[in-house]
């Protein structure tokens, strides 16, 4: 299965544009490495020369996917079987362009697993030198290291080292989070697949850690306050948008400008603003302290555009989590069965 795995993603070479020929060979070369490397768990937790700490990473690790797959009641699959050690903190590292006059992911599209708003490489050299070559092209661009990433059940995917800096509910969450990506993922629509992964990993955190009570209370504030900055923030893309639009600006250098105003003169007072009123704590008010551009704010619309719609139509639902999954799943479904020319998100949304 691994080498008729190995053989379509090279297959799909043919279909491809230069650039896109030695992007899909180096990543199917980067993919083989890690899976090849792969330890099994039970080599890694008896081996005396490995830290405790690892250990005990793999362990929580291996009990997440236990209740993860006991709560959906599906089948275990053999992820995270396996433990690769990485020779770098993280396992590869992403870069997203943007159009200088207009907050947009500009996406690339492969054969077979669909269209992203993002590249990902595992050699951080490489990311660069698609960066700069972009940049060169008038693209603006946005790069960082990525911990964590699933193959969407196209490979078994392997427990990675990159995980271990995450602590015991971060780890929860980004396994749940991966996890559900096996169960659940939109090729045409990656925003939503991501939101819908962050959201479930998310809730099945507070679950797992049987999260009740004032603390619970406060967790769900505190959400509650991120959630409500989320959506001012993209209120805020919204308006750069508009402003570009508004002013046509004709080259990279004049649409720099009209960030930097609006930078200055609007999203960072009124963020600020915002938290004091609501009472954010600045720890939590984290916009304040990025240094935004288009591409930044593109990846975080990826990440963070469809949170709170989904949040709101589990609500509407009154369905537990896992009712709630086979809502989606059903709903999915349908959509798929009829000739529609929206979107899945916005046949969700907007329709119920």
């Amino acid at each position: 299965m691994f080498f008729l795995k190995i053989f379509t993603l090279m297959l799909s070479l043919l279909f491809f544009s230069c650039a896109k020929i030695g992007y899909v060979y180096d990543q199917g070369i980067g993919q083989m490495s890690i899976l090849r490397e792969g330890i099994d768990n039970e080599l890694v937790l008896n081996n005396p020369q490995i830290p405790v700490t690892h250990k005990d990473k793999i362990k929580k690790i291996e009990t997440y996917k236990k209740y993860f797959f006991e709560y959906f009641q599906k089948p275990a699959s053999k992820i995270y079987s396996k433990t690769t050690f990485l020779k770098t903190k993280s396992v590869s590292h992403m870069v997203v362009i943007s159009p200088y006059n207009k907050v947009e992911a500009l996406k690339e599209c492969f054969w077979l697993v669909g269209c992203f708003p993002y590249l990902s490489f595992f050699e951080e050299e490489k990311a660069k030198v698609y960066a700069e070559k972009k940049r060169e092209q008038e693209f603006i661009t946005y790069e960082r290291p990525v911990y964590a990433y699933s193959t969407l059940n196209y490979f078994t995917d392997t427990i990675l080292s990159s995980f271990f800096y995450y602590d015991e509910e971060q780890l929860a969450e980004l396994i749940f989070h991966e996890l559900f990506h096996t169960l659940f993922f939109i090729k045409a629509d990656v925003d939503l697949s991501e939101n819908l992964a962050q959201y479930f990993g998310l809730e099945m955190q507070f679950e797992f850690f049987k999260v009740y009570g004032q603390e619970k209370s406060v967790r769900v504030k505190k959400e509650s306050d991120l959630s409500r900055l989320r959506q001012k923030v993209l209120e805020k893309i919204d308006d750069l948008n508009r402003l570009y639009e508004e002013k046509q600006p004709p080259s990279v250098k004049e649409a720099s400008l009209i960030l930097d105003g609006f930078l200055k003169n609007d999203f960072y007072p009124n963020i600020k603003k915002y938290c004091q009123e609501m009472q954010i704590d600045k720890k939590t008010c984290f916009p304040v302290d990025v240094k935004w551009n288009n591409a930044s704010f593109a990846a975080y619309m990826t990440y963070e555009k469809n949170i709170e719609q989904i949040r709101v139509l589990h609500e509407k639902t009154k369905k537990n989590l896992k009712d709630f999954f086979e809502y989606l799943v059903v709903e999915y479904e349908k959509f798929q069965n009829q000739d529609a020319k929206e979107t899945f998100a916005e046949y969700l949304f907007e329709t119920k």
